[in-house]
């Protein structure tokens, strides 16, 4: 069940499915790629359908204890009442590893978020952001610590808050508890600096408008 439309619980049904490619080159360069279909369905006619496309492609190099990445991703998501969702960018990240317990990463992408008509074609946006992390791997590598960073700007939008600057964190703990059998637990907070600071304003109770 969800929980949404105030104090009612709603049961829905969902469904995943996706998979992922790796070519390996010559001279440590290796092609990714990968598709991700998710769906959900509520028994309620009154609540949203949800759709969500994802995409990816890159290609990799390593480097010594390092690893380069470079890529395009994006996602196309149903947002209800004949409203998409489209997010569309370029990305690059490197990762370094500094022993046998430590690794380190940094990236920079660059993409939009455009909504193409709608109640949403006003929060289309671009957003610059930079993102920073360190793993720390102990019980001979069965279990691992992250933490993850990420700090940037939303831009070039005609919605009523104007453009934001964002940071926050994502802390995370991964587990192998058997040999086919493991757990990880995340946590993932947020602060949105806009240029104009709006309480109770039109549309602020609009679901997913991300």
């Amino acid at each position: 069940g969800a929980r949404g439309g105030g104090p009612v619980n709603d049961g829905f049904f969902a469904a995943r499915v996706g998979g992922s490619v790796n070519y390996e080159l010559s001279d440590s360069y290796s092609l990714d790629g990968s598709l991700d279909y998710r769906f959900r369905n509520y028994d309620n006619d009154d609540r949203r359908n949800d759709s969500d496309l994802r995409w990816n492609g890159a290609v990799s190099r390593n480097v010594g204890e390092g690893n380069w990445v470079a890529g395009l991703r994006g996602r196309v998501s149903y947002r209800g009442d004949s409203t998409y969702r489209n997010d569309f960018g370029a990305y690059g990240q490197y990762r370094l590893r500094l022993d046998e317990d430590n690794q380190v990463s940094a990236g920079l992408e660059v993409r939009q978020r455009r909504y193409p008509s709608g109640r949403l074609r006003e929060r289309t946006r671009n957003i610059v952001e930079l993102t920073g992390g360190w793993t720390h791997s102990f019980l001979d590598g069965k279990a691992s610590v992250t933490l993850d960073g990420q700090a940037g700007r939303e831009f070039n939008t005609e919605r009523a808050d104007g453009d934001a600057n964002f940071f926050g964190l994502s802390p995370s703990i991964n587990l192998s508890i058997t040999e086919n059998l493991s757990g990880f637990a995340f946590v993932w907070w947020q602060n949105d600096r806009y240029n104009v600071e709006r309480l109770g304003a039109p549309g602020d109770g609009l679901v997913g408008i991300g």
